[in-house]
């Protein structure tokens, strides 16, 4: 109970904006016709805080803490796509690539019949053939030609080629697999209804999946950028070409006068502006994914942002959220 005159008018003013009523007057006197309507409450009010009063400390009861009720639910519900990533289906992929790769060693013409080989001119044909007039310049064009389309790589050369390209491969796959899954999978999205007439604000949502799972942020690649990131395959055996002279300084020239990319410069990480909206994930024998949702308006919802679930093992049936 308010015992100073000045605190109960504060009381009575506090009131009135809660209630939506005019309380006081201009000259700060109670207004005698809210006091009239208002009077069963502000009975009611006076009453709760003399007993409050006399009420001893340790014998008050204990106020119920507030009910927050939440609904977490999957939008569209959970998409499960297996993907086979074990040692052994790596290193089928790999085997499968090898021969692939080593395809282009065996020769591929058709076999000649008799018929076509009587039609084919003969080496004592051509000796009798009239010989082509060709300038000095058509003669070392024709040459020059034949040179840069012959592959310069022996077979040798090549295997080695695919080798080293199969140990990259070997050595980047798991990557790869990550990175094929945050662009190509369909990520998981939850969200988050608040079921009370409560403004909740700063929601923040944690989920908790145990097991051998990991937890990513989706991407996404420009159509010119490898998915996988694996290294390109070897250019196949017979098909590579001999670079000329000048093709190898312009080649050459280009590389020295390469600008680097704007990431390297000290200013560029200046720029980068993070989002909030993207989740925090800990990943380690389990997964922990953490959103900042914002404020949640009373009866509404937030979507929180898609990610990636990979699951090694089958996954637990208890996912928590906090």
């Amino acid at each position: 109970m308010p015992q100073d005159g000045d605190v109960m008018l504060a009381v009575i003013a506090a009131w009135s904006a809660w209630a939506g009523e005019p309380s006081l007057l201009n000259d700060n006197r109670i207004n005698l016709a809210w006091l009239k309507t208002a009077r069963r409450e502000w009975d009611a009010l006076l009453t709760a805080a003399q007993d409050e009063r006399a009420t001893p400390q340790g014998d008050r009861p204990e106020t119920p803490p507030l009910q927050i009720v939440l609904q977490l639910t999957a939008v569209g519900g959970t998409p499960l796509q297996p993907v086979d990533s074990s040692p052994v289906s790596q290193e089928a992929w790999l085997e499968e690539e090898q021969r692939q790769c080593e395809a282009t060693l065996q020769p591929t013409s058709a076999p000649t019949s008799s018929s076509e080989a009587g039609m084919k001119l003969q080496p004592s044909d051509v000796a009798h053939l009239p010989a082509p007039r060709l300038t000095i310049g058509e003669l070392t064009a024709l040459i020059q030609r034949h040179v840069e389309e012959t592959d310069p790589r022996s077979e040798q050369d090549y295997r080695a080629q695919v080798q080293q390209y199969i140990a990259q491969c070997s050595e980047q796959l798991a990557t790869a697999v990550r990175r094929a899954a945050q662009a190509r999978l369909t990520p998981v999205r939850v969200r988050l209804t608040n079921r009370t007439n409560l403004n909740l604000r700063d929601v923040e949502l944690r989920l908790y999946i145990p097991g051998e799972v990991d937890a990513y942020r989706t991407v996404s690649y420009a159509s010119n950028e490898s998915v996988t990131g694996l290294p390109t395959r070897p250019t196949p055996f017979g098909s590579a070409r001999r670079k000329s002279i000048f093709q190898q300084a312009v080649t050459a020239s280009i590389g020295m006068t390469t600008t680097p990319g704007l990431s390297n410069f000290p200013g560029a990480r200046s720029l980068y502006v993070p989002d909030p909206s993207l989740p925090d994930i800990v990943n380690g024998g389990s997964a922990t994914i953490t959103y900042q949702l914002g404020d949640i308006r009373p009866q509404g919802h937030a979507d929180a942002r898609g990610v990636i679930i990979l699951a090694s093992a089958p996954a637990a049936p208890l996912i928590t959220a906090t």
